[in-house]
Protein backbone atom coordinates (compact mmCIF):
# COMPACT_ATOMS: atom_id res chain seq x y z
CA UNK A 1 0.00 0.00 0.00
CA UNK A 2 1.24 3.47 -0.90
CA UNK A 3 -0.47 5.91 1.47
CA UNK A 4 0.83 9.47 1.39
CA UNK A 5 -0.37 12.58 3.20
CA UNK A 6 0.01 16.09 1.82
CA UNK A 7 -0.78 18.82 4.35
CA UNK A 8 0.08 22.27 2.95
CA UNK A 9 2.55 20.61 0.54
CA UNK A 10 0.92 21.60 -2.74
CA UNK A 11 4.03 21.05 -4.84
CA UNK A 12 4.42 17.48 -3.60
CA UNK A 13 0.72 16.85 -4.12
CA UNK A 14 0.85 18.16 -7.70
CA UNK A 15 3.78 15.82 -8.46
CA UNK A 16 1.82 12.85 -7.08
CA UNK A 17 -1.25 13.72 -9.17
CA UNK A 18 0.70 13.51 -12.45
CA UNK A 19 1.36 9.77 -12.05
CA UNK A 20 -1.90 8.58 -10.46
CA UNK A 21 -4.73 8.50 -12.99
CA UNK A 22 -6.61 6.00 -10.82
CA UNK A 23 -5.60 7.55 -7.50
CA UNK A 24 -7.99 8.46 -4.71
CA UNK A 25 -7.63 11.55 -2.55
CA UNK A 26 -9.42 11.51 0.79
CA UNK A 27 -10.17 15.11 1.64
CA UNK A 28 -10.44 15.53 5.39
CA UNK A 29 -10.01 18.03 8.21
CA UNK A 30 -6.89 20.21 8.35
CA UNK A 31 -3.93 18.24 9.64
CA UNK A 32 -5.69 14.93 10.26
CA UNK A 33 -8.11 12.25 9.14
CA UNK A 34 -11.49 13.01 10.65
CA UNK A 35 -13.92 10.04 10.75
CA UNK A 36 -16.80 12.48 10.45
CA UNK A 37 -15.43 14.03 7.26
CA UNK A 38 -14.13 11.45 4.77
CA UNK A 39 -14.67 12.59 1.18
CA UNK A 40 -13.16 10.72 -1.77
CA UNK A 41 -12.04 12.66 -4.85
CA UNK A 42 -10.09 12.00 -8.01
CA UNK A 43 -6.64 13.62 -8.05
CA UNK A 44 -7.56 16.44 -10.45
CA UNK A 45 -10.82 17.37 -8.72
CA UNK A 46 -11.29 21.14 -8.59
CA UNK A 47 -13.53 20.92 -5.55
CA UNK A 48 -10.49 20.10 -3.39
CA UNK A 49 -9.21 23.28 -1.76
CA UNK A 50 -5.60 22.87 -2.77
CA UNK A 51 -3.80 26.12 -2.20
CA UNK A 52 -2.35 27.76 0.90
CA UNK A 53 -4.25 30.98 0.14
CA UNK A 54 -7.59 29.16 0.57
CA UNK A 55 -9.59 30.05 3.66
CA UNK A 56 -9.44 26.43 4.87
CA UNK A 57 -6.66 24.09 3.72
CA UNK A 58 -7.95 20.56 4.10
CA UNK A 59 -5.56 17.64 4.50
CA UNK A 60 -5.15 15.33 1.49
CA UNK A 61 -4.67 11.62 2.12
CA UNK A 62 -3.63 9.92 -1.10
CA UNK A 63 -3.91 6.29 -2.17
CA UNK A 64 -3.03 4.46 -5.39
CA UNK A 65 -6.66 3.46 -5.91
CA UNK A 66 -10.08 3.12 -4.29
CA UNK A 67 -9.37 -0.39 -3.01
CA UNK A 68 -6.40 0.82 -0.99
CA UNK A 69 -8.32 3.76 0.43
CA UNK A 70 -11.24 1.59 1.53
CA UNK A 71 -8.96 -1.10 3.00
CA UNK A 72 -6.87 1.41 4.94
CA UNK A 73 -9.87 3.18 6.43
CA UNK A 74 -11.50 -0.12 7.39
CA UNK A 75 -8.24 -1.13 9.06
CA UNK A 76 -8.34 1.89 11.39
CA UNK A 77 -12.09 1.45 12.02
CA UNK A 78 -13.07 4.51 9.97
CA UNK A 79 -16.25 4.60 7.87
CA UNK A 80 -16.19 3.91 4.14
CA UNK A 81 -15.43 7.16 2.28
CA UNK A 82 -18.13 9.00 0.39
CA UNK A 83 -17.76 8.61 -3.40
CA UNK A 84 -20.46 11.18 -4.10
CA UNK A 85 -18.49 14.10 -5.55
CA UNK A 86 -20.32 15.23 -8.69
CA UNK A 87 -17.49 17.50 -9.78
CA UNK A 88 -14.95 14.74 -10.47
CA UNK A 89 -17.45 11.83 -10.64
CA UNK A 90 -15.20 9.76 -8.40
CA UNK A 91 -17.85 7.02 -8.27
CA UNK A 92 -16.34 5.77 -11.56
CA UNK A 93 -13.43 4.39 -9.51
CA UNK A 94 -15.48 2.76 -6.74
CA UNK A 95 -15.47 -1.07 -6.75
CA UNK A 96 -18.97 -2.42 -7.33
CA UNK A 97 -21.11 -5.55 -7.55
CA UNK A 98 -23.59 -3.76 -9.83
CA UNK A 99 -23.03 -4.83 -13.44
CA UNK A 100 -24.74 -1.75 -14.87
CA UNK A 101 -22.74 0.60 -12.66
CA UNK A 102 -19.55 -1.24 -13.63
CA UNK A 103 -20.29 -0.76 -17.34
CA UNK A 104 -21.12 2.92 -16.79
CA UNK A 105 -17.86 3.49 -14.89
CA UNK A 106 -15.76 1.64 -17.47
CA UNK A 107 -17.33 3.68 -20.27
CA UNK A 108 -16.44 6.91 -18.47
CA UNK A 109 -12.85 5.87 -17.76
CA UNK A 110 -12.26 4.79 -21.36
CA UNK A 111 -13.71 8.03 -22.69
CA UNK A 112 -11.45 10.12 -20.43
CA UNK A 113 -8.27 8.13 -21.03
CA UNK A 114 -5.57 7.39 -18.44
CA UNK A 115 -1.81 7.09 -18.20
CA UNK A 116 -1.17 4.89 -15.16
CA UNK A 117 -1.80 1.23 -14.38
CA UNK A 118 -4.43 0.20 -11.82
CA UNK A 119 -3.39 -1.91 -8.84
CA UNK A 120 -6.69 -3.79 -8.67
CA UNK A 121 -7.46 -5.98 -5.71
CA UNK A 122 -5.82 -9.30 -4.87
CA UNK A 123 -8.66 -10.13 -2.49
CA UNK A 124 -11.80 -8.43 -3.81
CA UNK A 125 -14.60 -7.98 -1.32
CA UNK A 126 -17.42 -10.52 -1.18
CA UNK A 127 -20.79 -8.91 -0.60
CA UNK A 128 -23.88 -10.85 0.57
CA UNK A 129 -26.76 -10.19 -1.82
CA UNK A 130 -30.17 -11.81 -1.38
CA UNK A 131 -29.46 -15.56 -1.17
CA UNK A 132 -26.00 -15.45 -2.73
CA UNK A 133 -22.62 -13.69 -2.48
CA UNK A 134 -21.34 -11.30 -5.15
CA UNK A 135 -17.74 -10.19 -5.65
CA UNK A 136 -16.82 -6.57 -6.21
CA UNK A 137 -15.16 -5.59 -9.49
CA UNK A 138 -12.75 -2.73 -10.05
CA UNK A 139 -13.81 -0.54 -13.03
CA UNK A 140 -10.23 0.64 -13.53
CA UNK A 141 -9.02 -2.94 -14.11
CA UNK A 142 -11.73 -3.58 -16.71
CA UNK A 143 -11.03 -0.28 -18.49
CA UNK A 144 -7.25 -0.85 -18.56
CA UNK A 145 -7.56 -4.39 -19.94
CA UNK A 146 -9.96 -3.29 -22.68
CA UNK A 147 -7.71 -0.39 -23.65
CA UNK A 148 -4.67 -2.67 -23.73
CA UNK A 149 -6.46 -5.15 -26.01
CA UNK A 150 -7.04 -2.37 -28.54
CA UNK A 151 -10.12 -4.01 -30.04
CA UNK A 152 -8.64 -7.49 -30.55
CA UNK A 153 -9.36 -10.69 -28.65
CA UNK A 154 -6.42 -11.66 -26.42
CA UNK A 155 -6.94 -15.35 -27.30
CA UNK A 156 -7.81 -15.68 -31.00
CA UNK A 157 -6.45 -12.18 -31.92
CA UNK A 158 -9.49 -11.49 -34.13
CA UNK A 159 -11.13 -8.08 -34.17
CA UNK A 160 -14.03 -7.56 -31.77
CA UNK A 161 -17.21 -8.91 -33.41
CA UNK A 162 -19.02 -5.55 -33.36
CA UNK A 163 -18.99 -2.00 -32.02
CA UNK A 164 -21.15 -0.94 -29.08
CA UNK A 165 -23.62 1.96 -29.32
CA UNK A 166 -20.89 4.35 -28.22
CA UNK A 167 -18.44 3.05 -30.84
CA UNK A 168 -16.27 0.81 -28.63
CA UNK A 169 -15.11 -2.62 -29.82
CA UNK A 170 -17.13 -5.19 -27.88
CA UNK A 171 -14.91 -7.50 -25.83
CA UNK A 172 -15.53 -9.20 -22.48
CA UNK A 173 -13.09 -9.13 -19.57
CA UNK A 174 -12.33 -12.60 -18.24
CA UNK A 175 -10.56 -13.59 -15.02
CA UNK A 176 -8.11 -16.39 -15.85
CA UNK A 177 -8.31 -17.62 -12.27
CA UNK A 178 -11.95 -17.06 -11.48
CA UNK A 179 -13.03 -14.69 -8.74
CA UNK A 180 -15.24 -17.45 -7.32
CA UNK A 181 -12.19 -19.66 -6.81
CA UNK A 182 -10.22 -16.89 -5.10
CA UNK A 183 -8.54 -15.32 -8.13
CA UNK A 184 -7.53 -11.66 -7.88
CA UNK A 185 -9.23 -8.76 -9.63
CA UNK A 186 -6.00 -7.46 -11.13
CA UNK A 187 -4.54 -6.87 -14.60
CA UNK A 188 -2.20 -9.86 -14.18
CA UNK A 189 -5.26 -12.14 -13.94
CA UNK A 190 -7.56 -10.59 -16.56
CA UNK A 191 -7.80 -10.64 -20.35
CA UNK A 192 -10.16 -9.22 -22.98
CA UNK A 193 -11.93 -11.88 -25.05
CA UNK A 194 -14.45 -12.04 -27.86
CA UNK A 195 -17.74 -13.67 -26.73
CA UNK A 196 -16.91 -16.97 -28.44
CA UNK A 197 -13.50 -17.30 -26.81
CA UNK A 198 -14.94 -16.23 -23.47
CA UNK A 199 -17.51 -19.04 -23.53
CA UNK A 200 -14.81 -21.45 -24.73
CA UNK A 201 -12.58 -20.58 -21.76
CA UNK A 202 -15.44 -21.57 -19.46
CA UNK A 203 -17.13 -24.49 -21.21
CA UNK A 204 -14.94 -25.91 -23.98
CA UNK A 205 -13.74 -29.50 -23.79
CA UNK A 206 -10.29 -28.12 -24.60
CA UNK A 207 -10.36 -25.26 -22.09
CA UNK A 208 -7.15 -26.43 -20.38
CA UNK A 209 -5.27 -26.06 -23.67
CA UNK A 210 -6.83 -22.62 -24.17
CA UNK A 211 -5.67 -21.65 -20.70
CA UNK A 212 -2.08 -22.55 -21.57
CA UNK A 213 -2.38 -20.63 -24.82
CA UNK A 214 -3.53 -17.45 -23.11
CA UNK A 215 -0.70 -17.64 -20.57
CA UNK A 216 1.79 -17.89 -23.43
CA UNK A 217 0.20 -15.08 -25.43
CA UNK A 218 -0.28 -12.49 -22.66
CA UNK A 219 2.99 -11.90 -20.83
CA UNK A 220 1.55 -9.90 -17.95
CA UNK A 221 -0.45 -12.87 -16.62
CA UNK A 222 0.77 -14.55 -13.44
CA UNK A 223 -0.14 -18.17 -12.73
Amino acid sequence: MAYLTFDKDEEGFDDWVKSHSFGIVINSSPGKLNPNYIKAHRPECYSIQRHASAKTVYSKHCFDDANEAIEYLEGIAFPRPSFGCTTCKVSALEPTIDVQQLEKSVKKLLAEGFSSTPSGNRKPARVPFLSTTLIQRDPAVVAWVLKEANGKCDLCTADAPFLTNDGRPYLEVHHVRTLASGGPDTIDNTVALCPNCHRSMHYSKGKDALLEKIYIRIFRLIR
